[in-house]
C-alpha cells in the first residue's frame, strides 16, 4: 500500500468532523473500504466514486478519488517547497495508528515510516501501561511459561 500526503478524502472528512462510518453508510459501502481509499490500498470503481463525491458535494472529486487528478492539492500549491510523497505503510500500522487516533500523514511527515512505527508503539505502550506491568510483575513472581514448563519436565 502506498500512502501520499494528498488524501483528499481523509483530510475533507477530518476537516468536515465526518467519520468513516458515516461516508460508509450513505455511500453503501463498507468501512474498511474507505479506509482502504483513504490510505491508497484501493481506488473506488467510478460509480461509487461518483457515489463519495457526491456525499462530499464534490469537494472531493471523482478525478481524485480515482487517482487521475494530477493538479497540486491546495496546501502544497501554497507552500511550493513540499513535494508529494509516497510512502509504503503496511495496513496493519495504519490501522493501529487510527485505532489510536494518531495523524498517519503528519507522524509519517515528521518522521518517516519508521516515526509512524514509534509513535504507533508508544501510543500502545501508553494505553496498555498497565496491563504491562501486571505481566512484568507475574513474570517476576512465577517466571516465563517456558522457564516453569523446563522446570516440570525436569529440565
Amino acid at each position: 500500500m502506498y500512502y501520499t500526503f494528498c488524501m483528499d478524502l481523509r483530510r475533507w472528512r477530518t476537516r468536515n468532523s465526518v467519520s468513516v462510518t458515516d461516508i460508509a453508510r450513505a455511500c453503501a459501502i463498507s468501512e474498511s473500504a474507505i479506509r482502504h481509499y483513504e490510505t491508497g490500498i484501493r481506488r473506488p470503481r467510478l460509480a461509487l466514486a461518483k457515489r463519495i463525491a457526491s456525499f462530499t458535494d464534490d469537494e472531493v472529486t471523482v478525478a481524485e478519488l480515482l487517482g487521475l487528478d494530477k493538479r497540486e492539492s491546495t496546501e502544497s500549491a501554497r507552500d511550493r517547497e513540499t513535494a508529494v510523497i509516497r510512502i509504503q505503510v503496511p495496513g496493519s500500522v495504519a490501522d493501529e495508528a487510527e485505532r489510536l487516533g494518531l495523524d498517519t500523514a503528519e507522524l509519517v511527515a515528521e518522521g518517516g515510516l519508521e516515526g509512524l512505527r514509534r509513535a504507533v508503539r508508544q501510543s500502545w505502550a501508553e494505553e496498555n501501561a498497565q496491563a504491562l506491568e501486571a505481566n512484568r510483575e507475574h513474570i517476576e513472581r512465577h517466571g516465563t511459561f517456558g522457564e516453569r514448563a523446563g522446570r516440570s519436565l525436569g529440565r
